[in-house]
């Protein structure tokens, strides 16, 4: 997002005021969803809802459609909701001839111009730039989805809102598939609640129905009720047709993944961010 960082500043063509493209902003954007996940929290969206409620009352009521609750099952026909809503209404209309119901993107949108019509004394610029850098989270994740799409891969990352609890991040990654070797697909889950804390979960899908588990805690009891249910997890997958392999359970904080080096932007080199 910087500009003037170390690289950028040789990539620039003569004769331009210096900036770039959006396209290039959402790719050189730093990957995840955090200002998303602070929207997202409960009560900060709806704070800025109640701001335009009098004259978009249908915005509140698509929020409150869309949000889950903590005592409420997530079935699956959810989860494939939810990951088809995060390539956006734009990959929607594609499959379906129909934008999503409930994109949050579009929700954002329509809130951020919403909110435009207010007076500086209902709305500040702070709260603008908020909604702005979370529109910025999703398409940014879009765009790599597509582009991880384009070369066979997999690289889509969800938020579920809760009306009574934080955002639970999901993600989806697989490889390419090689010659000889069909690459695991993985999901990822991390949570913040009060009951469990902060806690993040691994699976890795092998072939047709082997699974292996990893999961970290930051809360001790976590890790005990977790151990101590591992047979009856293992019997649960089994009735559903999938085999663990294996489940290790961490005390502490997932380990975060090296950072992807990217290459300086040289003299006479060009990048092309053709999507």
């Amino acid at each position: 997002d910087n500009p003037n960082a170390p690289g950028f500043a040789l990539a620039r063509s003569p004769g331009s005021d210096g900036g770039f493209s959006r396209l290039a902003s959402l790719l050189y954007r730093q990957p995840g969803l955090h200002e998303l996940q602070q929207l997202l929290v409960p009560g900060a969206l709806d704070a800025l809802l109640a701001k335009v409620g009098a004259e978009h009352p249908e915005l509140q009521a698509r929020w409150r459609a869309m949000r889950l609750t903590q005592s409420q099952t997530i079935a699956p026909d959810a989860i494939r909701l939810a990951v088809a809503t995060a390539m956006g209404s734009e990959a929607n209309i594609l499959r379906t001839g129909k934008p999503s119901p409930f994109d949050t993107k579009q929700l954002l949108y329509q809130l951020l111009a919403a909110l435009g019509e207010q007076t500086e004394s209902v709305v500040d610029n702070a709260e603008l730039q908020q909604v702005r850098r979370a529109i910025d989270d999703l398409e940014s994740s879009q765009l790599n989805a597509l582009q991880a799409q384009r070369a066979g891969e997999m690289a889509v990352k969800v938020l579920l809102p809760f009306g009574d609890a934080n955002p639970v991040a999901l993600s989806f990654e697989r490889e390419a598939a090689m010659q000889g070797r069909e690459p695991a697909l993985t999901v990822s889950v991390h949570s913040n609640s009060s009951d469990f804390g902060e806690l993040w979960l691994k699976a890795q899908l092998r072939g047709e129905n082997q699974i292996d588990l990893t999961m970290w805690a930051l809360r001790e009891p976590v890790i005990a009720l977790a151990q101590a249910g591992s047979q009856a997890l293992g019997q649960s997958l089994q009735d559903s047709g999938l085999v663990m392999r294996s489940f290790q359970v961490h005390h502490g904080a997932r380990p975060r993944p090296a950072p992807v080096a990217l290459p300086p932007a040289d003299p006479g080199v060009v990048l092309d961010i053709l999507v």
